[in-house]
């Protein structure tokens, strides 16, 4: 059903053609193709994209765009797109992507790193679906990327030292987001996607993980390295949380095993902790001493 040709009009049956037999993921090769015809740019039809929330905007926007073509371009259009069907990968074939924006991510920032030479720097990537079809099927359309190569990426982020495993006993907690990420940008430069500035947590696991799967993928010696001291801070940040509730300050002391054991009876003897009974006794000694004194 269309929303802005009616049945009267010529390009009717010819529109109805067109999304019959090209829906979803390949409208947007459809728009490129389309874009092309009429001289924009691939930036033009990166942000075309972008703007759009769904499929059904694109597919509107194309409406509009054949309702004011005429037949015979259309036609000409529409034999084009079915001569170079084969060249795209399969909407189905893609959708294991889809509601995976992590993974999405994941791809785009290692395209952008291995085809670094042919992709503008410039590009700004808002929808992780979206951008990635466009650099698969657009922007890296002559180097043939399949579907095999983005699967791989799917096995890679899913081993179990990836950043999510690593960290799976804090990436639910909203307070280690915000502290790991805010950790990052200021020991890294992150210059991964996403770069947009987060408005929630799950923005800002986005832009965290955009950073560290990349560094997992490509450098997983430094990754290893600087993952610990992630992890090590972290831990360290919610020792130093806890002491300020605690008005206690912790000290080690070292003794040796002859006392280490007295003291132990003694705890048990009493009832109290090992750490109480020092107190008991130094606060005792002192007692002592300044009556002595």
């Amino acid at each position: 059903m269309l929303n802005t040709i009616d049945k009267d009009h010529p390009n009717y049956e010819l529109t109805i053609k067109i999304f019959k037999e090209f829906k979803d993921e390949s409208l947007i090769w459809i728009v490129d193709r389309w874009a092309d015809k009429n001289d924009m740019s691939k930036m033009g039809v990166l942000k075309l994209i972008n703007d759009r929330h769904n499929f059904k905007e694109i597919a509107d926007y194309l409406e509009i765009e054949f309702k004011n073509s005429t037949p015979k371009n259309l036609e000409i259009f529409l034999e084009n797109c079915y001569e170079n069907k084969h060249k795209y990968i399969l909407n189905e074939d893609l959708k294991f992507l889809e509601k995976d924006s992590r993974l999405c991510w994941a791809i785009i920032n290692n395209l952008k790193y291995k085809y670094k030479e042919d992709i503008p720097t410039r590009y700004n990537f808002r929808n992780p679906y979206f951008s990635l079809i466009f650099l698969i099927h657009i922007e890296l359309f002559n180097f043939n990327i399949q579907v095999d190569e983005l699967r791989h990426y799917l096995k890679q982020i899913s081993n179990k030292d990836n950043p999510v495993v690593f960290l799976s006993k804090y990436i639910e907690n909203p307070e280690f987001i915000d502290w790991a990420l805010k950790y990052t940008e200021r020991k890294n430069r992150i210059i991964t996607f996403p770069n947009f500035t987060p408005t929630n947590s799950n923005d800002q696991l986005e832009k965290l993980l955009g950073y560290w799967d990349f560094l997992y993928i490509n450098d997983l010696q430094k990754y290893c390295i600087e993952i610990n001291k992630l992890k090590k801070s972290w831990q360290q940040n919610i020792f130093r949380e806890k002491n300020k509730e605690n008005p206690k300050k912790y000290f080690h002391l070292p003794l040796k095993k002859k006392t280490k054991n007295h003291l132990e009876k003694l705890a048990h003897l009493k009832n109290m902790s090992e750490s109480n009974v020092l107190e008991e006794l130094i606060n005792k000694a002192y007692e002592e001493y300044r009556e002595y004194k």
